[in-house]
C-alpha cells in the first residue's frame, strides 16, 4: 500500500496499483526482483521506472542479488543492461555458470542483454580526460533503449573511483532515473560502502526511489529495505545463497 497521499483502490488485487493524485489516475505496475523474500518485503516488487541503490559492505551478497534481479528478466523475456566495473563477460559468464548453472552468455548472443564492461584496468594506463569521462556517461544512457526493461550498475563506487569526478557520476544517477522513469525500467546500483565517502553515499540514497542495505552480522549475511515508495519496516532479513540463487528469509 503507497501512502504519500494516494488512495488506492481496495478492491484491486493484482500486482498493478490504481493511484488518484491530483484528480490524475496513473496505472503502476510492479516489477519483481526474482528473490521471493526480497518481493515479499517490496510488497511484490519495484514500482515500474524506479531507481535503487543496494549498499552494503564489500563481500555481503550485492553483486549476487544484482545479477539474479537481471537474470531473472532475462528468463522471463524482457531485455536488460548491465555495466560492470571488476568482471568481465568470460569471468563472470564462469562464475554464475559454476554457482547457480546460469548461462549469460546465451541472452548477450541473442540480443536480450547487452553488458558493457568498463574496467578500472583498462583506464590506469593513461588520464582519462573530462571529455572522456563524460562519453562513458553518455554511452550508458545510449544503451538504456526504450525497449531496456532492467538496468544494473556494478559498481556504482567503482565509477566514482574510475571517471573521478563525482558531478559526472551522480548526473548519471539523475540522466538514469529520468530515462527510467521515462520507459518504466527498473534502475538498480550497486554501492560499496565505505568506499567513497559518507556524503557522498548520503547523497546518492537521497537521489533514488529505494534503498536496501545489506551487513554481516554475526557471520549472517542479512538486508533491509531502508527506503521504499510503498510502506515498509526497517528489519533486518537472514540472505542464503542456494543452488539456484540468492534467497531472502
Amino acid at each position: 500500500m503507497i501512502f504519500l497521499n494516494f488512495y488506492i483502490l481496495p478492491f484491486f488485487k493484482r500486482n498493478i496499483f490504481i493511484i488518484e493524485n491530483a484528480r490524475l489516475i496513473v496505472e503502476l505496475s510492479q516489477v519483481k526482483v526474482g528473490i521471493k523474500g526480497l518481493d515479499n518485503l517490496l510488497q511484490g516488487g519495484f514500482i515500474s521506472g524506479s531507481t535503487v541503490i543496494l549498499s552494503g559492505p564489500v563481500g555481503t551478497l550485492k553483486s549476487h542479488i544484482g545479477f539474479q534481479f537481471i537474470y531473472r528478466g532475462l528468463e522471463n523475456g524482457e531485455k536488460c543492461f548491465c555495466l560492470s566495473t571488476n568482471q568481465d563477460l568470460e569471468i563472470l559468464s564462469l562464475q554464475l555458470k559454476l554457482n547457480y548453472d546460469w548461462d549469460l552468455k546465451r541472452y548477450v548472443n541473442t540480443g536480450m542483454l547487452d553488458f558493457f564492461y568498463y574496467s578500472p584496468a583498462g583506464v590506469q594506463t593513461y588520464e582519462l580526460t573530462e571529455l572522456a569521462r563524460a562519453d562513458v556517461i553518455t554511452e550508458v544512457i545510449y544503451r538504456v533503449s526504450s525497449n531496456v526493461s532492467r538496468v544494473l550498475i556494478n559498481t556504482l563506487s567503482q565509477l566514482f573511483t574510475i571517471v573521478s569526478d563525482e558531478h559526472l557520476v551522480l548526473n548519471l544517477i539523475y540522466r538514469l532515473k529520468t530515462q527510467t522513469r521515462k520507459i518504466g525500467a527498473i534502475a538498480l546500483f550497486v554501492v560499496d560502502s565505505g568506499v567513497q565517502s559518507k556524503s557522498v553515499e548520503e547523497n546518492v540514497k537521497s537521489m533514488v526511489d529505494y534503498v536496501l542495505e545489506t551487513r554481516e552480522h554475526e557471520d549472517v549475511v542479512e538486508i533491509r529495505l531502508a527506503k521504499s515508495l510503498t510502506k515498509h519496516d526497517l528489519k533486518w532479513h537472514k540472505v542464503y545463497l542456494l543452488n539456484n540463487g540468492v534467497h531472502v528469509e
